[in-house]
């Protein structure tokens, strides 16, 4: 009927327009999606095309037309986008996608497009083969990006990454050089300073030798009976001797500061004995001089510290000789304190004299190395400059501290400051058992004396018939071998240089049949160095007594092993 044709008519509209809407709709959106792609496809520089077979024809985005530098009014073709390809990747580039087409595989392409104004653009082809229902490639389509930004920034880094490499290689190259260089140079401070010890070594030999002979026979004439004048001069020669020591031990102990080979001992010993040892002869040169000599120890000072007795001697020594030496009237007083009243309080020793003093603009050096209150003190008093730059450098290695106040024509005030404690004496030696020992009788002993200086021998022999021994002489290491395996010894005096076979190749032989207890061995050497001195020990020798040694030294020494012998 009319009705219902019109109602099938109505409804069918509303159809109709909803579908139209709906369409409208999805096309609205479609837009936007295309609009957002077209968007992101410039904003990353990737451009799209389509290679139809078929038809020969191709279809360009518009992004893909500023990619290769053409107008977008250029008509898309196979020949124009093969002529954007730089000449020296066309033919590579053409070969790799058309076999890629003929195999139907998709492909990935890296190449450089030619502006036709010589601008280089970089970029990357992705490529897939669309085929028909009988697999023949009806088109070839892909995307095109531009990768300009990235692969230069990518080349600057690789140019950047050689030029670093060829830096890092160049300093390699440099650090090589140098460290050659710095080797070679430590090598040869090493041979220079091996050289300056062995030269050291050798003067001091030289020097010690002789010296042993006028130190030796100066105290064997000062025994005999003598005229004042006679046994004035004697003194003279005597002194002469001992500062001329004096002079090279100075030299030695700046040597090994300076290499850094000076060692401390630590002992336990009484610091007031020493203290008044050490004393005792600078009253008697004062008294020569008509000065005063004030000595004042704290009662409350450390009676017994742990340190090296020696070195803290040689410092008290020095300082104290200076004051003498500089001091024409009036006097010296040295003082020694604690500088608190607790148990590990630093020791305050000053030596203050009434000399000349020291000028104000030579206060900062005068504890430098051959430094000198002026350049005519070493004319008239002698002396190397060294002193007191040993006694500075002495103090710091014990982790102490020195100054000095000066004025002129006033006198000067040293003042040393040592970070001593109490310690426990563990010796014997003042008991009232050891002290009953030492005055009972010791047997004389039966000496080898091994010397092959007839003036050094001739004074050994002379000081041990004094002491009541009696000797027998080897004048090389060969004798004295022999000796050794056929008379019976109570003690050998083994001098380490000598002709034929040294002291040492004679102490170890000596060695692999009578050890330290049954044979004691004394080394007699002018060498001073202490590393030298072990290495004597090391061989097999008790101790080591340094040239030139007193007479007092050798009576120790000797006096040493007799004590040993009534022990055992």
């Amino acid at each position: 009927s009319f009705n219902a044709m019109v109602i099938w008519m109505e409804s069918t509209l509303r159809n109709l327009e909803t579908e139209i809407s709906s369409r409208m709709e999805i096309s609205e959106e479609l837009d936007t999606k295309n609009e957002s792609l077209l968007r992101a496809q410039t904003i990353a520089k990737i451009g799209y095309w389509d290679l139809n077979l078929v038809q020969s024809t191709e279809e360009w985005s518009d992004t893909l037309y500023d990619i290769y530098g053409l107008p977008h009014d250029t008509q898309p073709s196979y020949d124009g986008f093969k002529a954007c390809i730089h000449p020296d990747d066309r033919e590579r580039v053409i070969q790799t996608q058309e076999a890629k087409v003929a195999k139907r595989e998709p492909f990935s392409i890296g190449y450089r497009i030619q502006h036709k104004n010589g601008l280089i653009r970089y970029v990357q082809s992705h490529g897939e083969v669309k085929e028909d229902e009988h697999g023949n490639p009806i088109k070839v389509y892909g995307i095109l990006q531009d990768l300009t930004e990235l692969t230069l920034a990518q080349k600057e880094l690789e140019t950047k990454k050689s030029e670093l490499e060829q830096l890092n290689k160049s300093l390699e190259h440099k650090v090589e050089n140098r460290t050659k260089s710095l080797k070679a140079a430590k090598e040869e401070a090493e041979l220079a300073s091996q050289a300056k010890t062995e030269f050291l070594a050798s003067m001091s030999h030289e020097i010690r030798t002789p010296l042993n002979g006028i130190i030796g026979m100066s105290q064997l004439l000062r025994d005999d009976k003598l005229n004042n004048d006679q046994r004035e001069k004697v003194e003279i020669l005597l002194s002469s001797g001992m500062n001329l020591l004096s002079l090279v031990n100075d030299v030695l102990d700046m040597s090994k500061i300076e290499s850094g080979s000076l060692d401390l001992e630590q002992a336990v010993f009484s610091f007031e004995t020493m203290l008044k040892s050490s004393f005792a002869p600078f009253k008697i040169m004062a008294e020569k001089k008509n000065l005063f000599f004030k000595m004042e120890i704290d009662p409350d000072c450390y009676r017994h510290i742990r340190g090296d007795e020696i070195r803290i001697r040689q410092i008290i020594n020095n300082l104290i000789g200076n004051a003498i030496k500089f001091t024409a009237n009036g006097g010296i007083t040295v003082t020694v304190r604690k500088k608190d009243v607790s148990l590990t309080s630093p020791c305050i020793i000053t030596v203050q004299d009434t000399g000349g003093g020291i000028a104000k603009d030579r206060l900062p050096h005068i504890f430098e190395a051959f430094a000198q209150e002026d350049t005519s003190i070493s004319r008239r008093f002698g002396g190397t400059g060294l002193g007191l730059s040993i006694v500075k450098q002495l103090v710091e290695l014990m982790g102490g501290e020195i100054s000095v106040t000066s004025e002129l024509d006033k006198g000067s005030c040293f003042t040393v400051l040592l970070p001593f404690q109490e310690a426990v004496s563990t010796s014997t030696q003042n008991t009232p058992e050891a002290n009953l020992r030492a005055t009972e009788a010791v047997e004389p002993l039966h000496i080898l004396l091994a010397e092959d200086n007839d003036v050094n021998a001739m004074i050994a022999e002379a000081f041990l018939k004094k002491f009541g021994h009696t000797s027998v002489r080897a004048e090389n290491g060969k004798i004295a071998l022999e000796k050794s395996q056929n008379e019976t010894f109570d003690l050998i005096l083994m001098d380490v240089h000598m002709p034929e076979m040294d002291g040492i190749e004679a102490t170890k032989n000596i060695r692999k049949n009578l050890d330290r207890n049954r044979l004691p061995i004394i080394g007699l050497t002018a060498e001073a160095f202490k590393e030298r001195l072990g290495y004597f020990k090391e061989a097999g020798m008790n101790d080591v007594l340094t040239k030139p040694f007193t007479e007092e030294q050798l009576r120790d020494a000797v006096g040493e092993i007799q004590k040993q012998k009534k022990i055992a």
